[in-house]
This record gives C-alpha cells, sequence and structure tokens, in this order.
C-alpha cells in the first residue's frame, strides 16, 4: 500500500528531526530463540507515547508506519502484525533466513525525541526430524553447589552454544570449544550430548540456560531451555501466635511463620487440613489471620515452607473458648428416683472451658460434673441447679429442677396394679414437678430453667430405675 505524497513527506520530516531527550526503547530481549516455522514476537518498551516508527532486517524497511496509517515492503505482507501503540512486531512462520538482527526506530508523541532498540532473532531447529530434550525444565540448586543442564538431542551432534543473559557461556564444533572468560574456571561440557556442569553457583546466576544443537551434517538444528533456581535451603521453621487466650467472636489471631532461605512458599494446614482463605481468614505469604475466631478454628496449625530444594515445617495449637450456652440434665427431666437405688446426674453444656457446681436450694454440694446419690431416701426431695461457669469467657449458666423420690415396685405386681400406685403417687402428690422444661433469662443474663406442668406420661421419660421405667417392662 503507498502513501499519499504528504503522508511520505511527513515521514521524511519527522525521522530527521530526530533527538533523545530522555526518550528510550527497550527490548525485552535482545535475543529471540524461536523454533523454525514458529512465530517471533519483537516486544519493545518505549518510555513514552510514539507517533511513529519503523522497523528494519538487513537494510530492508520491514515496516513503517504513522500513527494507524502503515507501509510493509512486499515480501512481508502476509507474515507480520504490528501493535502501533507499543512498536512491537510479530513475525510469522519463521526460516532460517530470517536469522539475524532486527532494529527498530520509535519517534516519541511531538516528533522531538526518538530511540531505537535491536533484537536478534535465532531460528533453531530444522526438517530432518532432530530434536534436543531437557531433563527437566526447573533445576533447584543449593548456593554452592552444582548445577547439572542435561540434555538428550534424538541423533549425533556436530557443535553448538550455550546461551545465558544472553551471552554465550560456551560454543563448541567437534571437539573445539571456546568458553567465556568469566566461565571458564566453572564449566565442565559433554561435547558428545551438550549437556553442561556449572559448578559454584550463587543468586547471579538464576535465570533461563537455552542449548542451541546442530545435527552431524549441519543441516538441523534444534533448542532446550533449562531455568536454574540457585538457591539457600529452608532452616529453622518457626510458627507462633500473638494470642493464646482467644475468645469466640471477641477476639483475633496472626500467626507469623518464620524461615530462613530464598524463593519461599508458604502452605498453611489446620488438623492437616488445606486452609481456605474466607472473610474471615486471611493468608498473606508467611501470616495467617483470623478475624473474628470461632470455635471450629480450634485446632493444631501447620505451616509449611518450601522452595523446590527442600522443605521445612512447625505447628502450633490454638484453642478457642467459647460457652457455657445449651445446658441439660442426664437422665432428662424431671427425676423421678426410686427410694433406695443410686441415681448418678450428669451436667451437660457447650463450653471452652467449664467448671460444674451443683447445688440445693442455696446449699452448695460439690464441683464435678456428675452428682450421684448412692441410695435415694425422701431426704433427698427437693429443688437442685447445676451451675456452669466459663472462668475465661466470664460467663455462666444454670439449669434448675426437682428431684422426686418415690416408693419402689414390689416385685410381681400385676401391670394394672403398677399402673394403679402410679397414679395413686401422682394424686398424693409424691410424683412432683412433671412436665416439659421451659427455659427464662434472669435478670442477669443468666439462663435458669424450671419444671412445668404438663403431659404426665409425656413427663415421665425417665431412666430404667423410675417407676415408668418399671411399668414399660
Amino acid at each position: 500500500m503507498a502513501l499519499p505524497p504528504l503522508t511520505a513527506l511527513a515521514f521524511c520530516l519527522v525521522i530527521s528531526t530526530g533527538g533523545l531527550q530522555g526518550f528510550t526503547v527497550k527490548a525485552a530481549q535482545s535475543d529471540l530463540y524461536v523454533p523454525i516455522g514458529g512465530d517471533a514476537v519483537f516486544t519493545v518498551r518505549p518510555s513514552n507515547a510514539i507517533e511513529n516508527g519503523t522497523w528494519y532486517f538487513k537494510s530492508k524497511r520491514i515496516v513503517q508506519w504513522l500513527g494507524t496509517a502503515l507501509v510493509i515492503h512486499p515480501e512481508y505482507t502476509s507474515r507480520v502484525d504490528l501493535n502501533s501503540n507499543s512498536g512491537s512486531l510479530m513475525l510469522r512462520s519463521v526460516n532460517q533466513s530470517d536469522n539475524g538482527i532486527y532494529t527498530v526506530s520509535l519517534t516519541a508523541v511531538g516528533g522531538a525525541a526518538q530511540a531505537s532498540a535491536t533484537i536478534t532473532l535465532r531460528p533453531v531447529g530444522g526438517s530432518q526430524g532432530f530434536t534436543v530434550e531437557a531433563a527437566q525444565s526447573d533445576l533447584y540448586v543449593r548456593i554452592g553447589g552444582d548445577a547439572e543442564f542435561t540434555v538428550r538431542r534424538s541423533s549425533a551432534i556436530s557443535g553448538g552454544y550455550w546461551v545465558f543473559k544472553p551471552k554465550k557461556i560456551v560454543s563448541w564444533i567437534g571437539t573445539n570449544a571456546a568458553i567465556l572468560p568469566e566461565y571458564r574456571s566453572r564449566v565442565d561440557l559433554n561435547l558428545n550430548s551438550g549437556s553442561l556442569m556449572l559448578s559454584s553457583v550463587n543468586e547471579l546466576d538464576n535465570g533461563d540456560y537455552t542449548v542451541i544443537l546442530n545435527a552431524v551434517g549441519g543441516a538441523a538444528q534444534d533448542t532446550a531451555t533449562i531455568t536454574l533456581h540457585a538457591l539457600e535451603p529452608v532452616e529453622n521453621v518457626t510458627l507462633r501466635s500473638n494470642n493464646s487466650e482467644l475468645v469466640e467472636q471477641r477476639d483475633s489471631v496472626v500467626m507469623t511463620c518464620s524461615s530462613q532461605g530464598t524463593q519461599l512458599k508458604w502452605e498453611w494446614l489446620l488438623n492437616n487440613q488445606r486452609i481456605r482463605q474466607n472473610n474471615r481468614i486471611k493468608i498473606s505469604g508467611d501470616t495467617l489471620g483470623i478475624n473474628p475466631v470461632n470455635r471450629a478454628d480450634t485446632g493444631m496449625y501447620k505451616c509449611i515452607v518450601s522452595n523446590g530444594l527442600n522443605n521445612g515445617s512447625d505447628e502450633t495449637s490454638l484453642v478457642v473458648f467459647y460457652g457455657p450456652e445449651n445446658i441439660r440434665i442426664l437422665p432428662p427431666l424431671p427425676v423421678v428416683a426410686i427410694v433406695g437405688s443410686s441415681l448418678t446426674l450428669t451436667c451437660l453444656a457447650l463450653s471452652e472451658p467449664g467448671e460444674y457446681r451443683w447445688l440445693k436450694g442455696n446449699r452448695w454440694l460439690q464441683t464435678e460434673q456428675e452428682y450421684t446419690f448412692d441410695s435415694v431416701s425422701s431426704a433427698n426431695r427437693g429443688n437442685y441447679t447445676c451451675l456452669v461457669t466459663n472462668y475465661i469467657t466470664k460467663r455462666n449458666i444454670r439449669l434448675a429442677f426437682q428431684v422426686t423420690p418415690t416408693a419402689a415396685v414390689t416385685p410381681g405386681l400385676t401391670l394394672g396394679a403398677v399402673a394403679g400406685i402410679v397414679v395413686g403417687l401422682i394424686a398424693a402428690g409424691l410424683i412432683g414437678g412433671v412436665g416439659a422444661t421451659s427455659a427464662t433469662a434472669a435478670g442477669n443474663g443468666l439462663a435458669t430453667y424450671e419444671n412445668l406442668s404438663g403431659n404426665t406420661e409425656q413427663g415421665l421419660k425417665m431412666d430404667e430405675r423410675s417407676v415408668y421405667s418399671e411399668l414399660r417392662r
């Protein structure tokens, strides 16, 4: 496509003005290795917005543009794609003749500043099926150790070279090798396989290492890349919490996992299950925060630190205090006990921690979760209370109920006789307080419980020592 005369004149005027004035253009990489038949992307980054530019290859103007108006060399009409905003270029279907230096010249908006950058395209591979593969794409080596870049080729090689940022560390043809001076004491090359060993690695050695090998006969070429990670190993992993006394829905906690080593990654587990982030739990590398905590956060926390070279871990336990709540008595209320039998009452509540106390009326009996009557007598009749206190949350809850002793059932009585005794006891008031349980909130915020009158048969759900249990046998 030809530009109008005025546009072409504008190109000449812009290019001739020149001048740096702080405007720069940088190439994303100076050497671009692309398999034959693949697409080469020449990425450049101008420091300011651009107005026009030109890409050159072996004195040819591949493409020239001003704004959105393009002039493409006839040989490249179907092969190039330009990003006129950044100046980057894509060249499709790379072949061996595309090998060489590509230069871009860009002009900043306003035309007062111009800069350029170069990228060397190196097509690799061939049509004969020759291939090169890396034994591993990522190589993790302890700092001070030796890195072995192992490659496997499909047939014998005549030579090649290793490239790193973008220096040619070593190149060779047959048995003749040339090693970059700064690497002469550090590299060992296997001329037959093309594999390389780099000794005494350090953090400056981190990055991509590319090998280009030539098959015997020189008609085929292929490449492979290995990324080196020179690392300090993971050591001295320590997991700490900033709060050891946590109350549910009130407190928050931050755990920190510290470790020596480089290129570290962290994994967080609770009771050996991976922790997922949500609106309460936030993970940021070596820290885990929970705000607010709840009882499900109780457990053993583990932090695993790794970097590809090795890993380490540490654990710490976390306890979230809550309650008391949901208090109840076993056997279920109402409590009707046979005179002369033993009776054990168990008080249950959701609380961490929880202290249990038993009272009869206002008289303290004992501090245990269970209270036992060794032999029930009429003296045991009365109002009892189970009080549960959590000294961490500063809360407590109580349940008040009645214990009603009753006469034992005489063995051998008929079912009708037993039923008559039960009805007689109820009528006489010896079995009292039978019914459902209701909870009310006292003025001090403590839950109190009392027995309400109700369906007698339903209320007589007691253990096997009760009259009703005897009746059902």
